[in-house]
């Protein structure tokens, strides 16, 4: 049985529409090897602080991030919805996702990466301000930023609450 699924997943490569897959995948992969980010030194933070958080609390900052990525997406994808991320103040400020990517980023300027600098709870573990580097393209040049962004713990859920 495995030796019929090769053989007719191999035809399928073979294929004019197997092939033209494969040769995009295969270009996809060239396109992030030369042009994707490398890492040439690890970031991070003191691993006796880390260490002293607990199972719970890695598991919040790890879903805060999301939400901050997630936000700083909405505002190149059309198609993520950034309101669903911001708190019900920052929504009701910026009643449309595009006059939220406005207030935050130029039309010309494209958001390459995030590096995350330092993260600080509030001491009811209700509050986490990430303090960040961001890197942009502007006009063919790129640039760093450093910010820091708010997310406030809603019931379950972390909601973007301000950045400066």
């Amino acid at each position: 049985m495995k030796q019929l699924a090769w053989i007719l997943g191999l035809l399928w490569l073979l294929s004019p529409c197997g092939a033209a897959i494969a040769a995009d995948a295969e270009l996809q992969s060239f396109e992030n090897a030369v042009y994707g980010i490398s890492e040439i030194s690890h970031f991070g933070g003191d691993p006796a602080e880390l260490g002293r958080l607990s199972a719970e609390s890695r598991s919040e900052v790890i879903h805060a991030k999301s939400i901050l990525v997630n936000v700083l997406k909405s505002l190149q994808d059309k198609n993520i919805k950034s309101h669903m991320y911001l708190t019900e103040t920052l929504a009701k400020k910026f009643p449309t996702e595009q006059s939220f990517a406005r207030s935050l980023l130029d039309p010309e300027t494209s958001l390459l990466a995030l590096l995350v600098n330092r993260f600080t709870f509030s001491a009811n573990n209700a509050q986490i301000v990430f303090e960040f580097s961001l890197v942009m393209s502007s006009e063919g040049s790129l640039m760093t930023a450093n910010k820091s962004a708010t997310l406030i713990k809603v019931g379950p859920d972390w909601k973007f609450a301000s950045i400066q």
